[in-house]
């Protein structure tokens, strides 16, 4: 709910969506610099990214990380601005 902006009881129009593209790169932009912390930033994105299906330019995700919420905005998928994260060679980077 947090991700989406929305208050509980708020009714929403979910629509599925098909075909998008394999994701070959994702640019990510922590909302705090706690997130420099992290030892290995790159091992803890991709074994996060994991219980993700989909990213789109603009969303905020939050992933857990010894039992602290980071959230990240996604700042640049490739080759397109919504991709699907299922089995594929994701490289990521935070811009750091």
């Amino acid at each position: 709910m947090r991700n989406l902006l929305l208050e509980e009881g708020t009714t929403i129009q979910v629509q599925s969506a098909s075909d998008l593209p394999v994701a070959t790169f994702a640019l990510f932009q922590p909302q705090t610099s706690e997130f420099q912390e992290i030892t290995d930033q790159r091992a803890m994105l991709e074994q996060a990214l994991r219980n993700f299906a989909c990213l789109t330019v603009g969303d905020m995700i939050g992933i857990r990380y010894n039992e602290k919420l980071y959230e990240l905005l996604v700042m640049e998928t490739r080759p397109a601005n919504a991709v699907t994260v299922i089995e594929c060679d994701l490289h990521v980077s935070t811009g750091s």
